[in-house]
């Protein structure tokens, strides 16, 4: 009669084929730890404080700013940036998208938003602006400044406000790109 054996033989790995598994798994932690540190050092993570890009960005969202882009690049029309208004002088970061560029003129008029004199429909807002702030009159943004608007315009502190204006290009921190949290909306922005 023959024998029922009901286990397996145990696989042996050769030292071979195990001293190449931990290189492979020794350089995925490697690269890792590398992409961790160049975030951090590079990037900068910051939380939404407020409703002002809501339905793009909510509020209590974690998201990373590349703080090199703007070294290398221009800002560009609807990006979404952070900044700290007046050189930093208030502790707030802002996060907003720009609407007018150096060299545009921005006005609100009737609770439409128009550059350069044309009426400017944009994909993220379809909202009639109730309060036009200082843009009730035309402003003209400088060369190195941005006039930026919250997504959720009639709730956003933003270049209407004389408080912040049109921001300076010293003034921006970063490009937003990417949120972190809450993790089922983890992805780029």
């Amino acid at each position: 009669m023959s024998e029922l054996r009901f286990y397996k033989h145990r696989r042996h790995i050769s030292r071979k084929t195990g001293m190449k598994y931990l290189i492979i798994a020794l350089i995925g932690i490697g690269v890792a730890v590398l992409a961790v540190a160049l975030t951090l050092a590079f990037g900068k993570m910051e939380i939404m404080n407020d409703t002002s890009m809501q339905p793009t960005i909510d509020h209590s969202e974690h998201l990373l700013v590349d703080r090199v882009r703007y070294l290398i690049f221009s800002p560009g029309r609807n990006d979404i940036i952070a900044f700290a208004p007046n050189k930093g002088e208030r502790s707030n970061v802002y996060i907003r998208r720009i609407i007018g560029m150096p060299g545009d003129t921005v006005l609100i008029k009737d609770g439409r938003l128009y550059i350069n004199g044309e009426l400017y429909e944009d994909e993220f807002s379809k909202e009639v602006i109730k309060n036009p702030g200082i843009a009730d009159d035309e402003i003209k943004v400088g060369e190195d400044e941005y006039f930026v608007l919250g997504d959720n315009r009639n709730l956003s502190e933003d270049s209407r406000s004389e408080i912040i204006g049109n921001v300076m290009r010293m003034e921006i921190i970063g490009k937003v790109w990417f949120r972190t949290a809450p993790f089922n909306k983890a992805g780029f922005i």
